[in-house]
């Protein structure tokens, strides 16, 4: 998975490329305390309608630092793509250099 997948993932979960399961699941157990592998988990979860969909998000705001990003992301997941969401600035590119 590239930066640019990754981030494209994060914000637009509409998206028709998405990753498989077992790859977001590798991310996290390879970086377990990463929030936004959580967060796009939880997400992926939701909108495909996983039976495991509340779990991920419980895990989801167990690692996140702020539930307001969370329930933004979340409350906007079938909306269109011109999503408003808070900010939020993370470098990954350190994690897809390896």
């Amino acid at each position: 998975m590239t930066t640019q997948k990754f981030t494209n993932l994060l914000l637009y979960p509409h998206s028709d490329e998405k990753p498989e399961m077992g790859e977001v699941e590798r991310l996290i157990i390879r970086y377990p305390y990463c929030q936004s592998f959580h967060i796009l988990r939880a997400k992926m979860q939701e909108y495909t309608r996983h039976p495991d969909a509340k779990k991920s998000l419980h895990l989801a705001a167990a690692y996140s630092t702020d539930r307001t990003f969370l329930y933004h992301t979340m409350k906007n997941l079938h909306k269109d793509k011109s999503l408003n969401m808070p900010k939020q600035v993370v470098d990954f590119t350190h994690i897809f250099d390896e």
